[in-house]
Parts: C-alpha cells; sequence; structure tokens
C-alpha cells in the first residue's frame, strides 16, 4: 500500500495498481534491446505481476501500532514484507522461470538494502536474512529450469535485462504515485537519457520523448482519508470503504502544453 501525502489527508494506492502503471509505461516505452531479444510480452506481464503478493493483505490493511498511522509499503516488518515478495516470485515464477528470477532479483535488492537501513531492528535483519537465503536456493532451481531452453551466456544476459527492467518501471511509477513532484527526474534506459520534467495540474513533460504515443494520459486509482491516527485494522479499513475512489493522473507530452 502507498500513503501519498495530499494536504490535511492521505491518498491510499493500491500496490496492484501501482504496478499495472508500470507496466502501462512499459508498453508503451521505445523499446529497443526488449525487442531485440523477443522478451517484450514476458518483461510486461513481469512488470504487471511483481506486485501481486500484495493482493491478499490489502484486502485488510493494517495500522502501524505504536502510532495508528496506516502502513506504507516501506514500513512493513520484514517478515511480513517478505512474505508477500515470495508470493509475487511464485505467481510471476509460474508464467516462466525467467520471470520469477527478475522479480527474485529485485526484491533480494530490497532485502540487502534492509541489512544496512534496518540495521538496529534485529527482527527485520534475520528475516531478511532468511528470505535472502531462501531466494538464492529459489535462483538456482529457476535458473536450472532456464537453462534447458538458453545457453548459460543468453540466460545471463536476459536475467540483467529483465530485472533492469523491472526496476526501471517500478521506479518510474512510484516516483509518480508517491507524492506529487516539483523535480526533474532523469530516466536512463538502452543506452538512452530522458528527462521527465513535472509541471501544473500533473503534466509531465519527457525530453527526450520516449513513448509511442502522445499525448499519453495514464491514471490510477485512490481512496482519500484523513491524514490521523487511527484505532485499529477496522477502523482503517472502515474509512477507507467509505471514501469515494478519485484519480491520479498524469499527462506525457514532449512539449510543455501551457
Amino acid at each position: 500500500m502507498i500513503r501519498r501525502e495530499q494536504g490535511a489527508d492521505w491518498l491510499i494506492v493500491s500496490q496492484v495498481d501501482h504496478a499495472r502503471l508500470a507496466a502501462e509505461l512499459a508498453q508503451v516505452w521505445r523499446h529497443s534491446i526488449a525487442s531485440s531479444w523477443g522478451i517484450s510480452e514476458l518483461l510486461f506481464h513481469a512488470v504487471l505481476k511483481h506486485d501481486d503478493g500484495w493482493r491478499a493483505w490489502e484486502t485488510g490493511l493494517e495500522i502501524d501500532p505504536a502510532n495508528g498511522i496506516p502502513r506504507d509499503f516501506t514500513e512493513m516488518p520484514m517478515d511480513v514484507a517478505s512474505g508477500i515478495w515470495t508470493s509475487s516470485i511464485e505467481t510471476c515464477a509460474t508464467e516462466h522461470p525467467l520471470a520469477g528470477i527478475w522479480v527474485s532479483r529485485h526484491f533480494c535488492y530490497l532485502a540487502q538494502h534492509s541489512l544496512s537501513s534496518r540495521a538496529d531492528n534485529a527482527a527485520d535483519v534475520s528475516a531478511a536474512r532468511r528470505f535472502l537465503a531462501e531466494q538464492e536456493q529459489s535462483q538456482q532451481q529457476l535458473r536450472s529450469v532456464s537453462l534447458q531452453d538458453v545457453t548459460a551466456r543468453e540466460f545471463a544476459n536476459l536475467s540483467e535485462l529483465g530485472v533492469r527492467f523491472l526496476r526501471l518501471f517500478d521506479g518510474l511509477s512510484l516516483w509518480l504515485c508517491c507524492a506529487e513532484r516539483s523535480e526533474t527526474s532523469e530516466i536512463q534506459c538502452d543506452g538512452q537519457s530522458a528527462r521527465f520534467i513535472p509541471y501544473a495540474d500533473a503534466r509531465i513533460v519527457i525530453d527526450p520523448y520516449v513513448l509511442t504515443k502522445q499525448p499519453l494520459t495514464l491514471a490510477v486509482p485512490a481512496r482519500r482519508i484523513a491524514a490521523r491516527a487511527y484505532a485499529d485494522n477496522k477502523d482503517l479499513r472502515a474509512a477507507i470503504d467509505a471514501s469515494p475512489v478519485e484519480e491520479l493522473s498524469w499527462t506525457f507530452t514532449a512539449h510543455d502544453l501551457s
């Protein structure tokens, strides 16, 4: 779950909807390397499904019992987060072992980072190490299956390509969903560099333009709730269920339309 500050409120965005936005961006990106390897559809699937493990958790949602604030995805206890990640990895691996490897490596990167960022939390560090050990074995098994279809060199190239693309679109979607932006973001992909320049009214100028459609508007649904401490998970769920669905949208263009 993404908890986005919006004045005196929070906008609650589903991880599944964030992943869908990431996949929509991937589908309209001017790929060259991905197309040449013939893995575009598998890449799109991995990006779309990489957060599917959140589906079950988001039906309940949770507050942090220490302060009553709804847990953002960056604030999850590592034992809970790692279970969600594992579910996402298994979902993608059923489609293709490479997709499972991409998503596994993506979350292993996050788990590895948590070893330092949460070094003062012994339970989180222990859960992260356990997850990394489990995924090392899982990746070895998925690699063995993949090598039935491709050479070791092809596998290494595809593994790197896929996880790099997943991180790109995951990061770009989070940049859009997590906050209203005012600073330019520079994106690197396929040896190209593009600047994403935010303007008023959710307009994003891309220079140079790297999408296949222009202008392009994309959106995710969000729920607006009061930015306050909630008594318990039931109180939070009631507030979300009572809130109307809003839309966070962005229009991408090659030029400032003002």
